[in-house]
This record gives C-alpha cells, structure tokens and sequence, in this order.
C-alpha cells in the first residue's frame, strides 16, 4: 500500500517507522507544488493539504483515501472524491482546542474592553471602566457543529453559557441546548448574545451570512468567524458593525492577506488575528496522533485493499 505524504504533515521518523512496520510503503513530498516522486497512479492513500491543487487527482487511479492536515475541504474537489468514494479525513480534531481557545480569548477581549486598558497603560493612566460585560449566562449560536463547534460549546458552557447550534447533520449534540436545522438559523440568532462561524466553505455556504442575517442578529451581539472568509459577506458585516453588532471576532478573510485598505483595520469594535486562531504549541504532536489513528483505521478496516 503506497502512502504520499506531503510537506504539509512534518511526519516523525518514529511515525514512518510505525507506518512502515504497518504495511504502508511510504514516500516522501517535501513541496506540493513540485514534481511528484511516485507515478500517481501507484498511490492508494496520501497525506496532504494543497495537493490536488497543482496535480490531477485523475491520475491517482488507485486513490483510496486522502487525510488532510487542515480542518476545511475547500483545497480539494469533494464532488469528484465523493464520486469516487474516496474516503477524506479532516484534520479539525487536532485544531479544536485552539481555535475554541481563540474564540473565548477574543470574545472576553471586546465584553472586557481589552484595548482601552492596553492604551491606558502605554499612557501611564489609571481609569476604571464601568461598562465591562460579563460572558456567563450569556445566549451562544454556534453555526456549524463540527469538532471545533462542539469543542467550543464546551468551553462557552463552562463559563456558564446557554449554548444553542445550527447545522443540519451534527457529529455530537451533547454539547448543545438544541441543535437548530440550517433553514431555522434566523430563529436562533435572534436571541444569541454571541454568533460563532465554524461551518466549511463550499457553495452552499458562500456568503452564508450576509445582509439578510445580520439583520436579524440581536443587537449589541458579538460575532466570531474562524471558519473562511467567503462564508462572510464582508461588506455587510462592515455595516452591521457600524449599526447592530457590538462587536467581530475575525481571523479568517474573504481575501489574505487582508487588504490594507479594508475598513476593518480601523474599527474600533473588531478584535483582528491573520488567520493564525489554530497555532498551538501542541499541534504536531496532536495532528500525528489524529493521522496516525486514521491512517491506522483504513487498516484495520481493510479500505485500502
């Protein structure tokens, strides 16, 4: 069985040993852009991220299954995978801690008014702020209940959050008050203090949250997008930070970089990281042990025979 790892999973020597002894004849891919090193249609699995972004996925006539080391599918064609029943792991479980910790990390940045005490301090001034907001007991939507919603309905409700989803085939709802089909979206953002974007990109979801939805957000809510920019309709959220929301959580664009001449930049109101919510100090030694369990379960279950 040939496996193709890329450079896109820094693959230990002791995990090619572990491989190796499992059966897998491994091969080695330091730049997806490059050259391939094996005749593609020797190839029955592969590791990798933006692969079939410079190379045919045609030509893996053998193909049977692609993990890939980034939590969205957006970099390969799924229409084509599920075609040919390829199976497609994500990686969304090695990055679930840290991007739920980047979601709770910029949500009490703007309820406790981070930057005014950043700027106080630069100037040696001493002033209380009476309008801090407190996140317990707090209404949470979280849009797309995937391992990273699921993992950030946790975190929310352990600070005493209500905590509610939307998405039509949740992995795990025990995490959830109530889990909302997609077409009720605007029922439950209604009443949510706090909005969370966690679904994938794919064309049913460009532009998913757009003039119409902001709408009928709550006003004085807080909306986070970790997901991809193209989920957003950039130009309405501009508005309704001018407007409705209170605030923006954003680390993803439609865009990066994000232009410097984006709106964005300068309102006061948006707490802004460049697309960097799932580092973690933690996510190699995590992102092999969910590859390796994976790769390991096409063995076990003979998928690659």
């Amino acid at each position: 069985m040939k496996l193709l790892i890329t450079g896109a999973w820094k693959c230990s020597e002791n995990a090619t040993n572990l491989l190796e002894k499992a059966g897998f004849e491994t091969a080695f891919m330091p730049d997806e852009r490059a050259g391939l090193p094996v005749a593609p249609e020797t190839v029955d699995a592969a590791v990798c991220n933006g692969l079939f972004l410079y190379h045919n996925i045609g030509l893996f006539s053998r193909l049977k299954a692609i993990q890939l080391t980034s939590a969205g599918f957006d970099r390969v064609p799924v229409d084509v995978i599920k075609r040919r029943n390829i199976l497609l792991f994500g990686a969304g479980d090695a990055y679930s801690q840290p991007i739920a910790e980047s979601i709770i990390n910029g949500v009490l940045q703007l309820y406790r008014e981070s930057e005014f005490f950043s700027e106080n301090r630069k100037r040696h001034v001493w002033e209380k702020k009476r309008t801090l907001k407190q996140l317990g007991g707090k209404n949470v939507c979280i849009i797309g209940c995937g391992c990273v919603g699921s993992r950030t309905a946790q975190l929310f409700s352990a600070f005493g959050c209500k905590v509610y989803g939307v998405d039509n085939t949740p992995r795990d709802t025990s995490a959830f008050l109530h889990v909302f089909k997609a077409d009720e979206i605007r029922n439950a953002l209604s009443t949510s203090d706090v909005t969370v974007i966690t679904v994938p990109l794919c064309p049913e979801n460009y532009h998913l949250i757009n003039d119409d939805v902001f709408g009928v957000m709550k006003p004085g809510s807080v909306f986070v997008n970790v997901s991809r920019g193209a989920v957003v309709d950039e130009i309405a959220l501009a508005r309704a930070l001018e407007t409705r929301i209170f605030g923006a959580v954003l680390d993803v664009f439609e865009n990066e970089p994000l232009s410097s001449e984006s709106k964005l930049w300068d309102l006061p109101n948006v707490i802004l990281t460049p697309h960097c919510a799932f580092i973690s100090d933690e996510n190699q030694a995590v992102l092999e042990k969910v590859i390796m369990k994976n790769l390991f379960s096409l063995i076990q279950n003979n998928s690659l025979r």
